[in-house]
């Protein structure tokens, strides 16, 4: 499925909730749709398929949906699906129970598995479909119940990964470098779903850069500031990166000197692009910047845009 978008706004009123779920199960996973006794529905859909993830962003006025038996009869297995709340609070109910939360939390639905929400506020959130063969993967046999909260926004790390994992769904909703964002997307996803798997050495690596991308504007960002706020040692730190042959020092290099090499390319002046990435001034950025890549920020600046 290509990149696509879909809104109900064109459409007559009487038309909207039946065209609203077909498309939903096109791109996403069969649900009925039912609204409030009074207002008007209106929704919009965009959509991308990424690797083996259907991802969405979804924008709608107070409603409530259901997965019934018919549904999960009359379409394929959807794997299991992932809504990643933005705006709005709503009521997730399942077999196992009912479940409400807010903006920065994440549910896992079971496809195989009926349930109900409800979006009295309406809706903002992003949504991953994960394949039955990745969810096999990804969610082990009876690790997880029907319907369960994976996130509320609260414990730090599990915030500081459903953080990254929307800004790797909105990569894959925006562009087209599908292969990495699928890569991305699988290695959240596993941290975030598989017990263990943030707690080894490989998870908490992930972790620790992705906290250093959330903050690489941030001068202050040191292998020493980063091990504080994950309340792990610097020792621990250096030891997670000793074994792929850099620092985390060198991580943060590049990844400042990366950002801003994107910067150049789309707006701002040289002096926001290095206050944006990290750097105490635009004469140390431009040294570094010509250390690693043997030309001015100007030079890249002067470029056509991609």
């Amino acid at each position: 499925m290509d990149r696509q978008f879909f809104a109900t706004r064109h459409l007559a009123e009487a038309e909207r909730v039946v065209t609203w779920e077909a498309h939903h199960a096109h791109a996403l996973v069969g649900l009925g749709c039912a609204l409030p006794r009074s207002g008007t529905f209106d929704a919009a859909v965009r959509s991308a398929r990424v690797g083996p993830y259907d991802l969405a962003h979804v924008v709608a006025t107070p409603h409530a949906v259901e997965r019934t038996p018919r549904h999960i009869r009359s379409h394929e297995s959807p794997g299991c699906v992932l809504y990643l709340s933005r705006r709005g609070r709503s009521e997730l109910r399942s077999r196992t129970g009912e479940i409400a939360h807010g903006p920065g939390a994440v549910v896992l639905c079971e496809g195989h598995e009926p349930f109900e929400r409800r979006f009295r506020e309406g809706v903002d959130e992003l949504v991953i479909r994960v394949s039955p063969t990745a969810t096999a993967d990804l969610v082990p046999p009876g690790s997880a119940p029907a319907a369960t909260l994976v996130s509320d926004g609260d414990a730090p790390v599990a915030a500081l990964l459903t953080r990254s994992l929307r800004r790797h769904v909105e990569a894959g909703l925006s562009r087209h470098d599908d292969a990495t964002v699928a890569d991305d997307l699988t290695e959240r996803l596993r941290l975030l779903l598989t017990p263990g798997a943030s707690t080894s050495a490989e998870g908490l690596r992930t972790i620790v850069l992705d906290h250093v991308d959330e903050h690489l504007h941030e001068t202050d960002l040191t292998t020493e500031t980063v091990a504080e706020r994950l309340r792990v040692t610097e020792r621990t730190v250096r030891r997670l990166f000793a074994p792929t042959g850099t620092s985390l020092a060198d991580e943060i290099r590049h990844r400042r000197l990366t950002r801003a090499h994107r910067l150049l390319r789309e707006s701002g002046t040289i002096a926001d692009v290095a206050r944006r990435s990290g750097f105490a001034s635009q004469a140390h950025f431009s040294r570094a910047f010509r250390s690693e890549y043997g030309c001015r920020p100007s030079d890249v600046r002067a470029l056509p845009p991609l």
